[in-house]
C-alpha cells in the first residue's frame, strides 16, 4: 500500500486574496488536491472553508513594512517567524 503524496503549503497570502501569489498557491493546492495529494495549507489570509485542511492564522502579520524588496522580505520573515510553531504542529498532525 502506498501512502498519498503530502504537501504542507505555507503561504502568507491565499484564497480569497486576489494577489498573484495567493492565486498561484490556491491553484496549486486545488490542483494537487484534485489529483489525490493530501494538501494542508498554513496561511494568514482569512477566508472560507476549502475542500482540504487550511489553518488560518490570526490575519496579516501587522502593518505593511513597505513595497520595496527589503520590505517584502521583512514581512515574509515576520510571517515565517510567527508560523514556526504552527507549522511544526501541522506537520506532526499530517
Amino acid at each position: 500500500m502506498t501512502l498519498p503524496n503530502r504537501l504542507l503549503l505555507i503561504s502568507e497570502l491565499f484564497d480569497p486574496s486576489t494577489a498573484a501569489t495567493a492565486q498561484l498557491m490556491s491553484d496549486l493546492a486545488h490542483g494537487l488536491s484534485q489529483r489525490g495529494w493530501a494538501v494542508t495549507v498554513l496561511t494568514a489570509t482569512e477566508g472560507k472553508p476549502l475542500p482540504f485542511p487550511v489553518k488560518r492564522l490570526a490575519g496579516p502579520m501587522g502593518p505593511a513594512v513597505g513595497v520595496s524588496v527589503v520590505g517584502k522580505a521583512l514581512r515574509g520573515l515576520r510571517f515565517l517567524a510567527g508560523t514556526h510553531d504552527e507549522a511544526v504542529l501541522v506537520v506532526r498532525a499530517v
